[in-house]
């Protein structure tokens, strides 16, 4: 009735000078707080804010812990305040404070208070007063009581002009709730009109808030459910599925049972072989922290209780304890990964010349996987190199150096890149000093194919090959010659065939994009688009027609048989389109030593100079004479008005498509096509009648009328690109292999290395 009283006077004599009381009891502060460790609970009335901040409700009295805040604020001058406490919990507060200000505040209450009662004596009149709107409800399990307008517990919070209240943690079934919001604790004025009926859809645990806007006098409400954890799996969710529950020492999930496998981070209280348990804490990793506890474990003897950093496996029931998430009291323990300290790591490193005698991190050596005990390392040096091998243990400061002692160094005799050997126990009979083995890399095997070669050879994936092939179709999708720079070349065996082989964002020769000579197109477009010719960024173009010869890794993408993304072109060849490189013969005297002209060689891997043998003619036998490597065919034409047919080349491993012209008469030409594995001689009109082809020497033909042996052979000289005929692998130096074209070509054969001619150079 007190508080009823107060009120009727705040309202009656509003403006008189007689002093006003406002009185607070715990069920001014009821639903708020933890428990044990409390939290900040608030309560506001008649004008009067009352806070703790760390409060709670327990017993007969509102308790705030040792090292709370306490603030009590008003819109009038607070005269005094009164505490009335119990069991001599006081907080080190007297039983009466006077104030004279609007405020007073206690930063660190001394030890824990236990409240009944808390006046507050306003002086100048009485405090303006506010309104005070309360929920009232149907369902007594919600509201506490059904129907009661008078519920302090009920009043709603002001907070920028609209009022609220809100309840967690209920556990409702499927229905309605019905409640009012009533206006000073009396039936007199509430909202709406008709009960406001709140829909809950599924039984569950729902947060209800309501709120209340006295400038609309509108009423919402809205029932959230909580969404049910999934079942822990880590400690992380181990400990969130524990903060869940609502009180201390509730089990998770109606204490169903779950094991959690964790690090041991810290022991929370050592073994007791009175109680045969320990505490402990445990995270998703090592260093993770705090996360979870394992409460009171059993533990056999203190040699079975895990240390810190051991791996373990907690089973038991989830729960917490104020604010610590925890395996509860008798949760078992299996360690599944003891602790093993790590011994200091020796690192060994190659010191030299190259790294000025210092430890360098790009020359550390790494455990060889296939030896035991033995480290290796891939390096590249110059010739001349000298080098040891160190320990370390922190990468910088050197322990030992193999060999230990003066003027033993291993030295490099030849540049190139090697693979460094090396054993710290030393004794390895044949190298240097017992430790040291350095192994020149000698330059891979590349295999060349041609396109159905290369389909029929069971190539695995990654396999590196050159294949060699006629351009039937390009294309590109515009993101794709966006980001890449390259395009998708299909190649075939014959001329006009269908591409059986793809070249995948295929770049050209070293590697260059293919950057002019597209037609328009927009960079995000992602359709094919075909076109005939194409060039990179060097100006070198390719067309469809063109043999080109591309490096890359094998890939068998679905049916289609490529190389892959990064493949390159290391030669190309265009297609005549009109009669090639003249190519002479200029014979003179009977007996004299001939050589081509240009020097100029059209092979199979790309043109380069090659400077055949000479070649003699003579000119009564008509035999061509010399060292060369030569193609001949035999020419015998049938009739003087069928000289032209197809011959079949001696040298089965011709395939070129290129045209070669001949001198005739000294102003004529024959043709001479080289195709498919085949050459075709077309003799013009000139001295037809004769029945036969004649063939000048210096302005005089060095045929006769009637001499049908006048051409006993047409003879073009050819070089075969291997150093021997049967070869089928060719060792390239990868660095040459895309300079292929250049007419630095290296061959590398059992060791030794050859130029284009043959000839050794190395």
């Amino acid at each position: 009735m007190r508080k009823f009283f107060s009120l009727i006077a705040a309202v009656l004599f509003a403006g008189s000078m007689m002093a006003t009381e406002v009185t607070f009891t715990k069920d001014d502060f009821a639903g708020q707080g933890t428990a044990n460790t409390g939290s900040e609970v608030s309560a506001t009335k008649d004008g009067v804010t009352f806070t703790f901040s760390k409060g709670y409700c327990a017993g007969e009295s509102l308790r705030c812990y040792a090292h709370g805040a306490l603030s009590i604020t008003a819109e009038a001058t607070i005269e005094k305040i009164n505490f009335t406490t119990t069991g001599g919990k006081t907080g080190g507060l007297d039983a009466e404070v006077t104030v004279g200000a609007t405020s007073y505040s206690v930063e660190d209450l001394a030890s824990q208070a236990r409240f009944t009662e808390i006046k507050v004596t306003l002086e100048g009149g009485a405090p303006v007063v506010t309104d005070t709107y309360t929920v009232a409800g149907s369902d007594a399990a919600i509201f506490g009581e059904s129907w009661n307008p008078a519920l302090a517990t009920n009043d709603m919070t002001l907070a920028d002009g609209v009022y609220t209240w809100e309840k967690a943690e209920l556990n409702l079934t499927a229905g309605t709730i019905e409640f009012k919001v009533v206006k000073n604790h009396s039936w007199d004025i509430a909202y709406p009109a008709q009960n406001y009926v709140l829909n809950i859809a599924e039984e569950g645990e729902y947060t209800i808030t309501i709120t209340f806007d006295p400038a609309t006098e509108a009423v919402a409400a809205e029932a959230v459910k909580k969404e049910a954890l999934a079942d822990p799996t880590n400690c992380a969710e181990a400990a969130e599925a524990a903060l869940s529950v609502s009180a201390n020492n509730e089990l998770y999930n109606n204490g169903a049972v779950y094991t959690i496998e964790g690090y041991v981070t810290g022991i929370k209280t050592a073994y007791s072989d009175q109680y045969h348990n320990i505490s402990f804490w445990m995270a998703d990793a090592a260093d993770g922290g705090e996360v979870l506890q394992a409460y009171r474990a059993a533990c056999a003897s203190e040699a079975d209780a895990p240390k810190v950093g051991d791996k373990v496996a907690v089973t038991g029931s989830l729960t917490k304890y104020g604010t610590t998430p925890e395996f509860a009291a008798g949760c078992t323990y299996v360690i599944t990964e003891p602790y093993i300290p790590v011994e200091p790591e020796i690192n060994y490193y190659v010191v030299g010349s190259m790294t000025s005698w210092v430890i360098n991190a790009d020359y550390k050596l790494a455990a060889n996987s296939a030896n035991e005990g033995e480290f290796m390392g891939e390096f590249t040096f110059e010739a001349n190199a000298e080098f040891k091998v160190v320990s370390s243990l922190d990468g910088f400061n050197v322990v030992d150096w193999f060999p230990a002692g003066m003027n033993n160094n291993y030295q490099i005799t030849e540049a190139g890149d090697y693979t460094v050997y090396f054993r710290p126990e030393g004794g390895v009979d044949g190298w240097h000093e017992g430790y040291i083995n350095a192994v020149k890399k000698e330059a891979p095997i590349v295999h060349q194919y041609e396109v159905a070669e290369a389909i029929a050879a069971g190539l695995q994936e990654n396999d590196e090959v050159l294949v060699r092939g006629i351009i039937t179709k390009m294309e590109f999708k515009g993101a794709n010659f966006a980001k890449f720079g390259s395009v998708n070349i299909y190649v075939a065996d014959v001329n006009g065939a269908e591409g059986e082989f793809e070249f995948y964002n295929c770049y050209s020769l070293n590697a260059d994009t293919f950057r002019t000579s597209i037609p328009n197109y927009d960079p995000t477009d992602k359709t094919w688009a075909q076109f005939n010719e194409v060039a990179d960024e060097n100006g070198n173009t390719i067309h469809v027609g063109d043999t080109v010869i591309a490096f890359g890794k094998y890939k068998l993408y679905n049916s289609t048989h490529e190389l892959n993304t990064g493949c390159y072109l290391v030669d190309i060849k265009h297609a005549p389109q009109v009669p090639a490189d003249t190519i002479k013969l200029d014979f003179n005297t009977e007996n004299t030593t001939y050589a081509f002209v240009d020097n100029q060689y059209f092979s199979e891997y790309g043109t380069t100079d090659i400077y055949l043998s000479d070649i003699n003619v003579n000119t009564s036998t008509h035999a061509f004479e010399g060292d060369g490597n030569y193609l001949v065919l035999d020419f015998y034409p049938e009739n003087a008005n069928n000289v032209t047919g197809v011959y079949q080349a001696l040298d089965e491993t011709l395939d070129l498509e290129y045209t070669y012209m001949l001198t005739i008469n000294g102003t004529d030409t024959a043709v001479v096509e080289f195709a498919n594995g085949a050459i075709q001689v077309e003799i013009g009109e000139v001295n037809k009648e004769l029945g036969m082809a004649q063939l000048a020497v210096g302005g005089t033909l060095i045929s006769t009328e009637g001499d049908i042996y006048a051409i006993t052979a047409l003879v073009i000289a050819y070089y075969d690109f291997l150093p021997e005929e049967g070869v089928e692998d060719v060792v390239i130096d990868p660095k040459a292999i895309k300079r292929l074209v250049n007419g630095n070509v290296v061959i590398i054969k059992n060791g030794v290395h050859y130029n284009v001619n043959g000839q050794v150079i190395k």
